[in-house]
């Protein structure tokens, strides 16, 4: 799968959320849907650390509509308190497989969704 790229912006103290419609996809077919933001690249060497997670498991990824769109939502308290104004990000969809499968294939099959820039923008009601 090739990745898309979408550019993130966030406002500080806001709900963000997005819908991501497949219509080719069965987005329940997956083990695992995740996204991290990270800080920017620095010479070309990306942070080990992730600023935000964004999973099935934490709620910030959500299911609707028979699982051909996904939902991704970060929640205004939140994004009140992200301790970051600029990052990157990738979504990934995740399967794991049979590992006593042959021909011998990897743990976990990942298809990169969307990737790009992350950018929050300050708040000035509080």
């Amino acid at each position: 799968m090739i990745p898309g790229q979408y550019p993130i912006v966030i406002w500080r103290g806001g709900t963000w959320s997005v819908g991501l419609q497949q219509t080719l996809l069965d987005f329940s077919s997956y083990d695992e849907i995740r996204m991290q933001i990270r800080p920017p690249f620095v010479r070309g060497i990306p942070k080990k650390t992730a600023l935000l997670e964004l999973t099935l498991t934490n709620g910030r990824v959500t299911l609707e509509d028979d699982n051909s769109t996904l939902r991704l939502t970060i929640s205004a308290a939140d994004t009140r308190d992200l301790p970051f104004n600029e990052g990157v990000y990738d979504l990934e969809l995740v399967k794991h497989v049979d590992l006593t499968a042959t021909p011998s294939i990897p743990e976990e099959v990942v298809d990169k969704l969307l990737f790009g820039s992350v950018v929050v923008k300050g708040e000035q009601t509080v």
